[in-house]
């Protein structure tokens, strides 16, 4: 078994935690190690700081690469990050390092050991899927998106993360309209369960960031646990139920009450879950990680959720991945022990999930919109909002920019052939890759007049809403006149207004249509 030269100093070299640590830890060496200097962060976890002459005493064993994810997990990462140095006179050697700058503040009220200890290990023994990545995504409107002062920097792992989902971005769409731009909401702890207590006590950190389509002002905000602590099934539960809330020192707050406050997001349509998992997982698990319930009763999981626990829709056998409408599960057969680079190989499947909450936002947020204009009063009848109108029109035609990828083809066979030619080194996977994705693209185009379908039947319903709002106002009017006995000549205007109205829905549509199938046109040469 392959193990990892470890320096540990602080709170992990004292006889407590070694005794108590729920991972084996070998013996131990005393180690002198040069041009650090150590620091406390407030939940008491031990760091080191670059500085030239300082020496910092600890203790360097071989530990493996289980013991490696748990001390992951003790130190808070992403609060802190795991890095790799080559000291003088010495081989490589793992340190923990601050994850952003300033550095977090020494530790004044830190809690006991022992409390620490005891919490921890009664998450560790709860995490009954082992080794996992979490992403939990949230579709978002950023129209009122202010940062209030200057944006958080950000922190060098989510900075790592964001430059290899925009990579991902360009592989797919380089120089369309579905790029997009990144930021970081910064690391923030995160507290998960279905009542306040629980959540105060399953916290944990995670990365905080966004992703904006500017052209709509739709996007994504994704928090990151990464080497989870608390159990990944619990994450899945509460980010179905909006369970998950922000710990500040004014007090625990909703995730979603705290992004429209403190930045102005507002959260459209329910989240979606992706999650890495390292060790086998067993289909009960499966299910209950697709379905995002706390325990599903077999009766009511149906035959739609069970067979997605029995497709496969991997390639190569590298990895075994299954997708439900709200939860993607990836079981890899490997795990890389380097967080960037376990997070450069997550970002695939990542922004394909963009993509589709995205998606997810848009008709989230029209179709609020629309139901906002018919919730108003008769009295606004009379106010010929033609402007309002034509905003929802343009709205409307928002929702159809995104892709629908909701079969995870594309994303799937794209991250197993980057897996396989990066370990093998065989460069013909790359041409398999792209015979295998040319049957993707026949599987598709045979779908294809079946989705057109039902595109179509939702865009049909659509303008027929949107016309009903427009025709509504003058048809009351027009009623009004008739029991009054008056009649007036604006009415003829407003009903010209009307027809013409519904007459630009109709081209709206007419020109979406020309659209797909200049599209359709397209997709038919490239796979000539």
């Amino acid at each position: 078994m392959k193990t990892h030269p470890l320096f540990l100093f602080g709170e992990c070299a004292e006889r407590t935690f070694l005794s108590r640590f729920p991972a084996e830890l070998p013996e131990m060496r005393p180690y002198s190690l040069s041009g650090y200097a150590a620091a406390c962060t407030p939940q008491g976890r031990s760091f080191l700081i670059p500085r030239p002459g300082a020496v910092t005493e600890g203790m360097v064993c071989e530990v493996s690469g289980e013991a490696l994810w748990a001390l992951d997990q003790w130190k808070g990462v992403p609060l802190l990050r795991r890095s790799q140095i080559c000291p003088e006179g010495g081989g490589a050697l793992e340190i923990y390092l601050s994850n952003s700058a300033p550095d977090p503040a020494a530790a004044q009220n830190a809690p006991s050991l022992d409390e620490e200890l005891e919490r921890f290990c009664a998450l560790y023994r709860e995490n009954e899927l082992g080794k996992c990545d979490v992403h939990l995504m949230f579709p978002c409107s950023f129209e009122t998106f202010e940062p209030a002062g200057a944006p958080p920097e950000a922190d060098f792992l989510t900075g790592k993360f964001m430059e290899q989902l925009t990579l991902s971005n360009n592989d797919e769409f380089a120089g369309e309209y579905l790029t997009l731009r990144r930021g970081a909401l910064g690391v923030q702890l995160c507290g998960a369960g279905f009542s306040a207590e629980e959540r105060r006590r399953n916290v944990q950190p995670a990365m905080l960031h966004y992703s904006i389509h500017d052209a709509t002002q739709i996007g994504t905000v994704s928090v990151v646990f990464p080497c989870t602590l608390v159990s990944a099934l619990r994450l899945l539960n509460v980010c179905c139920s909006s369970l998950i809330t922000i710990c500040t020192e004014q007090g625990d707050e909703d995730l979603c009450q705290w992004l429209q406050r403190r930045w102005g997001i507002t959260v459209h349509g329910s989240p979606r879950a992706v999650l890495f998992a390292a060790n086998p997982l067993t289909r009960d698990q499966l299910l209950r990680c697709l379905a995002m319930e706390r325990v599903p009763a077999g009766e009511l999981v149906g035959p739609t959720l069970t067979s997605y626990a029995e497709d496969n829709f991997a390639q190569y056998g590298i990895a075994d991945v299954f997708a439900s409408k709200k939860c993607l599960v990836e079981i890899s057969h490997s795990c890389e022990l380097s967080l960037v680079d376990r997070l450069a190989v997550e970002s695939v499947e990542i922004f394909f999930m963009e993509l589709l909450s995205m998606q997810t936002a848009s008709i989230h947020r029209i179709c609020s919109r629309v139901v906002a204009c018919m919730r108003q009063g008769p009295e606004a009848y009379g106010q010929k909002d033609y402007d309002h109108l034509i905003a929802l029109s343009q709205e409307m035609s928002s929702v159809v920019l995104f892709f629908d990828y909701d079969q995870f083809r594309y994303p799937t066979v794209t991250i197993a052939c980057k897996k396989i030619s990066q370990r093998f080194g065989m460069e013909e996977e790359i041409d398999k890759y792209y015979k295998y994705r040319e049957i993707l693209d026949q599987i598709i185009n045979l779908s294809y007049e079946q989705r057109e379908k039902i595109a179509g039947s939702n865009m049909n319903l659509l303008l027929l809403i949107l016309a009903v709002v427009q025709v509504l106002p003058t048809f009351v009017e027009t009623f009004q006149m008739t029991l009054e006995g008056t009649w007036s000549p604006s009415i003829l205007l407003a009903w010209l207004y009307s027809v013409a109205s519904c007459a630009a829905l109709c081209g709206l549509f007419s020109l979406y249509k020309r659209r797909q199938l200049r599209r359709t046109h397209r997709n038919q040469k490239r796979s000539i």
